[in-house]
């Protein structure tokens, strides 16, 4: 179990904002966004070192990504603040977010990475990266951006080529 300061064992961090007797609603005001911009990232390959990096209270989920695969960023001031991200459509296989940065960034998408996305930058085809083992990031130019997340693993093209023949040749027999 990770013991981050955004993953706790225990439950003192939460803020009771809900009680009627027979239920009651805690917020956790630690939570990250649904999609935030970092600017730092380090790149670990090995598994079980990415699990202590992650686990380790020192780490900040909010200024850094870990990444498997190096890409570099230049000439960043971590005093600039960056607007949040709005996600502006969020579907099982599409989600689309528009992003204003102000500098070199990563967008990072608390959705899980998949082999089968796309990403899209201003309709440009991206790189879709591992961030912190688990989620998505797209490296992010200096602008005002739209994002866009696809999701059309080859599995279901190939399933539904499969599908269309064998309907096509019941119908000719």
């Amino acid at each position: 179990i990770l013991a981050n300061k955004y993953v706790k064992s225990d439950f003192s961090h939460l803020k009771q904002v809900y009680n009627d007797g027979s239920l009651i609603i805690y917020e956790n005001p630690l939570v990250l966004p649904r999609a935030f911009i970092v600017h730092k990232a380090k790149v670990i390959l090995n598994r079980d070192s990415i699990f202590k990096t992650l686990a380790d209270e020192s780490f900040n989920f909010r200024d850094t990504v870990i990444l498997e695969e190096p890409i570099n960023l230049t000439g960043i001031d971590n005093s600039i603040p960056e607007p949040e991200p709005v996600i502006t459509t969020y579907l099982p296989n599409r989600v689309v977010v528009k992003a204003d940065v102000k500098q070199d960034g990563y967008l990072v998408l608390c959705d899980s990475y998949n082999s089968g996305l796309k990403a899209y930058v201003d309709g440009k085809k991206a790189q879709i990266l591992k961030a912190d083992y688990i989620l998505r990031a797209v490296k992010l130019e200096p602008g005002n951006h739209v994002i866009e997340f696809i999701y059309s693993p080859l599995s279901i093209k190939i399933g539904a080529i499969i599908t269309l023949v064998f309907f096509i040749l019941s119908i000719i027999m």
